[in-house]
């Protein structure tokens, strides 16, 4: 190959040939311009202009543009669509751009159109669609508890939209909720329309439902198109908190810590708030109201905060909020708590045992202490017959593992201890804290890994062979089920 041919192959162009020293053009190679869309949509919208550029390689070179039926796309510039030819200025030749040009998009344009030359072909998928519109759709619906209400959608595009319904950004179907919901659509003049009917409407039940229309051409997999709208439904009743009504909650706090107490009830329309300090610690209900400079309101009034400063002033002393509307009021009470270092658990709760794992509860007996654990500490090493008694220097070369206020948080109060050996008894010992400091070692408990899965199955096998005999087998199956225990009643080690 020579320099020249050895040129047009570097920069990606069509390969000459020589022939008896005059340069002949053999390729008749076609390609598409790349396609840029303006946004994130990748589909061109009824009424579009539309062009595509197919470069050639040679002036002279035949090349044709196909509709998705294998049709010809015709060189008539009267047609709605037409192909037109662009010189493209060149160094050597004078390549053409063959372009395919829509005046006025319509979605049964949409297709895999073709641009070929000879045996060369190159292809695009062309999408249109005429996004859906709402019309006179309500935004937001206000009904009393116990009726049933039906929220409606009018969508109207091409390709026809399917609706679907979400609450709070979660799908509604009538196979999980077809208690609560009824789901259906009808035609009009002005489109598809889209109900949902929510019976037996409860406070529970308001929140923002969003109707969906999905447009798909099934012609092109990607060919699609989503459009949405919010119906907020307010739910008139009295308000209702959490954790509910007319309950007392303990909050812990360092002297000297800022801490807001909050109220935020479930209500509608949204409640008056007033905060009440109590005074007789004795319960006969003598309370003193604090001004409304004294706590915040927010959130469109859906909630209020009470400051405070923790200190001896207001350690074990109970705020009260009160939340009214027109429907009724709710009650919730604080206690604010000082946080004292935490005292020792009084037993350990064993849940279950693995081959490698075990996991535990704590638990203490005194209901009237109360204190904040932000972390469990656990030691345990491999029981061993000279270890017996278990005193305090055996611990020194124990395993440690510390379950921080997350894990204390998220598991419900359950540890795991993994990567144990199977078919193995531990000594532990564990104790908890808090910022304020940590409480004694509970007392050494003798806990037990059980034998694999794989090892109970090699025995039950050779039961089945007759070479162990069975009550050998049965008798070891039960010592297994003592150790790996079900559902939770296993141990209860309380404290020496």
């Amino acid at each position: 190959m020579d320099m020249r041919a050895s040129y047009y192959q570097a920069h990606h162009l069509f390969v000459p040939s020589l022939v008896h020293g005059v340069v002949k053009l053999t390729d008749t190679s076609v390609k598409i311009d790349p396609i840029e869309f303006e946004g994130e949509e990748k589909f061109w919208k009824v009424g579009d202009v539309i062009r595509i550029h197919c470069r050639g390689t040679t002036k002279k070179q035949k090349v044709e543009w196909y509709y998705p039926d294998g049709d010809i796309v015709q060189r008539q510039a009267l047609n709605r669509i037409y192909v037109q030819e662009h010189p493209r200025p060149f160094r050597l030749v004078k390549p053409v751009d063959h372009v395919l040009t829509i005046t006025n998009a319509r979605t049964i344009d949409t297709g895999v159109w073709e641009c070929r030359s000879k045996e060369s072909v190159d292809s695009f998928e062309l999408c249109v669609i005429d996004p859906a519109e709402f019309e006179e759709n309500k935004e937001e619906e206000v009904i009393d508890e116990g009726r049933s209400l039906s929220l409606t959608c009018q969508a109207k595009g091409d390709p026809e939209p399917i609706i679907s319904w979400y609450k709070d950004d979660e799908l509604i179907t009538e196979e999980t909720d077809g208690k609560k919901y009824t789901i259906g659509t009808k035609f009009n003049h002005r489109g598809l329309e889209g109900f949902l009917t929510i019976k037996s409407i409860r406070a529970e039940d308001q929140g923002v439902y969003t109707c969906l229309a999905e447009q798909k051409n099934t012609l092109i997999e990607h060919c699609s198109h989503e459009s949405s709208i919010n119906i907020t439904l307010n739910v008139n009743h009295a308000p209702r908190f959490e954790e509910g009504n007319d309950k007392t909650i303990y909050k812990f706090a360092e002297p000297g810590e800022k801490i807001d107490l909050n109220c935020e009830p479930s209500a509608y329309p949204p409640p008056k708030f007033r905060w009440y300090r109590e005074l007789d610690s004795n319960g006969n209900g003598i309370f003193v109201e604090f001004s409304e400079k004294d706590f915040v309101v927010y959130g469109n009034s859906t909630g209020s905060k009470l400051p405070l400063k923790a200190n001896s002033s207001v350690f074990d002393e109970k705020f009260v909020c009160k939340a009214e509307n027109f429907y009724g009021k709710g009650v919730i009470s604080y206690v604010i708590k000082n946080i004292v270092a935490p005292s020792r658990p009084d037993s350990v709760f064993i849940l279950n045992s693995t081959s490698d794992t075990i996991e535990f509860n704590i638990t203490w007996y005194d209901s009237d202490s109360m204190f904040l654990i932000s972390r469990v500490e656990v030691q345990y090493f491999e029981k061993k017959a000279s270890f017996t008694p278990v005193r305090e220097v055996h611990w020194s070369g124990a395993e440690e593992i510390t379950f921080d206020d997350s894990d204390v948080e998220n598991n419900d109060g359950v540890f795991t201890l993994e990567d144990l050996k199977e078919e193995t008894e531990y000594w532990m010992r564990l104790r908890v804290g808090n910022s304020a400091g940590v409480s004694s070692w509970t007392s050494p408990v003798l806990i037990a890994t059980t034998a694999s899965q794989d090892e109970l199955e090699d025995i039950l096998a050779l039961v089945e062979e007759g070479s162990l005999y069975e009550d050998i087998f049965f008798g070891f199956l039960w010592s297994a089920m003592i150790l790996a225990g079900g559902g939770g009643c296993i141990l209860v080690l309380k404290r020496l």
